[in-house]
């Protein structure tokens, strides 16, 4: 898997839509250094990587209360001074190569002060994944545990 670019909407100290382009541009030179100040917002990049893949097992949350509160705390403050009913938002497109195919990914992941849960969009190849024509994304919902 080759990351390509990343998003950050509201989220964390990511104030507004900011976007990460990571790709390398030469073969040769294939890393890319992430530097910056204590509270620059590393970590949380990172941090959203996962949370934008794996929702609540990549940021060790449990699903339901848990994560919501979670979810909640990643929305960026000024943007919530602004508007009570902020969202928040991590996309994330990368590259993946099997020996005989080249597949393009869009995965998103969506979530609001208004709302209880998160929601997942994913693309492959610039197509909405779906199942049985049916769409095999969206709101994710589950029982509380416990």
């Amino acid at each position: 898997m080759v990351l390509k670019s990343l998003i950050l909407n509201n989220y964390t100290v990511f104030e507004g839509r900011c976007e990460f382009d990571l790709e390398t541009h030469d073969k040769d030179k294939n890393v890319i250094i992430i530097g910056g100040k204590n509270g620059a917002g590393k970590t949380s990049l990172l941090e959203g990587i996962r949370l934008c893949l794996y929702g609540a097992q990549g940021v060790s949350k449990r699903q339901g209360r848990e994560y919501r509160a979670y979810l909640q705390s990643r929305i960026n403050r000024n943007a919530l001074r602004i508007s009570p009913y902020a969202k928040a938002f991590v996309e994330l497109q990368f590259v993946y190569k099997s020996d005989e195919q080249t597949f393009r990914s869009l995965t998103r992941r969506t979530w609001s002060t208004d709302s209880a849960e998160d929601s997942l969009h994913v693309e492959m190849n610039g197509k909405e994944l779906t199942v049985g024509g049916r769409r095999s994304v969206g709101t994710i919902s589950q029982p509380e545990k416990g």
